[in-house]
C-alpha cells in the first residue's frame, strides 16, 4: 500500500511491506511521515524532492544493509540516494527504509516514545538523502543540531539528551548508500 503527500516541496510515497501495513496502530501514518520528510526537503531546498519511505521487517533491512553497505546486521534506518542513469534527469532524491521492529526495540530500551523515535529515524534518513552525514565529529554535530531543531518543530525533545549513547552517530560509517536505478531498494 502506498500513500502520497504532495505539495510544492515535493512528493513523499510511504510504503509498508508485510507484516506491516498503514493500519498498524503503532506506526506513524503516511501523512505524518510525509510531514517529517517535507520538513527536511523544505529546509534544504533541494531540486530533487521525490522520496519513498518504506517500512519493512528486520530481516529485510538486514539484507539491504548487507547487500549495499557490507554490514550483515540489522539497523534502524537506511537511506539510498538515487542517481539518474546517464542521459536521464529526474526529481527522485531517494529512498528511506525503516525497520519498525528495530525501532520498537530501541525505543523500549531507551525509554522513549515510539512516535518520537520514528520521527527521529525518518528525519535522520531524510537528512542523509539531503547530503548530511556523520563520519566525523564536525559532520555529526551539524547533523545532530539540525535533527534537534526539526524534531522540536514537531514537539519532540532532543534525542541526544535522552539516549545514553547515540544509536545513529558512531562516526564509523554513514548509513547511506547510492541507489543506481529506481525501485532497486526494495527488490
Amino acid at each position: 500500500m502506498a500513500d502520497d503527500t504532495a505539495d510544492d516541496a515535493g512528493t513523499v510515497d510511504v510504503c509498508f511491506e508485510p507484516p506491516f501495513d498503514d493500519d498498524s496502530d503503532d506506526l506513524p501514518d503516511a501523512d505524518r511521515v510525509g510531514e517529517y520528510v517535507q520538513a527536511v526537503l523544505c529546509h534544504c531546498r533541494l531540486e530533487r524532492n521525490e522520496v519513498t519511505v518504506l517500512f519493512t521487517g528486520a530481516e529485510r533491512i538486514r539484507q539491504l544493509n548487507r547487500d549495499y553497505r557490507g554490514k550483515d546486521s540489522t539497523t534502524n534506518v537506511l537511506s539510498f540516494v538515487f542517481e539518474d542513469p546517464p542521459g536521464a534527469s529526474s526529481r527522485i532524491l531517494g529512498d528511506i527504509v525503516v525497520s519498525p521492529e528495530v525501532a520498537r526495540t530501541e525505543a523500549c530500551a531507551q525509554g522513549i516514545s515510539l512516535e518520537s523515535h520514528f520521527t527521529h529515524l525518518i528525519i535522520h534518513g531524510a537528512l542523509h538523502l539531503a547530503g548530511f552525514d556523520h563520519v566525523n565529529d564536525r559532520q555529526a554535530a551539524e547533523m545532530e543540531a539540525l535533527e534537534i531543531r526539526l524534531l522540536k518543530r514537531f514537539g519532540f525533545d532532543n534525542p541526544y539528551l535522552i539516549q545514553p549513547e547515540s544509536t545513529f552517530h558512531d562516526n564509523t560509517d554513514s548509513g547511506k548508500a547510492v541507489l543506481k536505478t529506481a525501485g532497486n531498494t526494495a527488490g
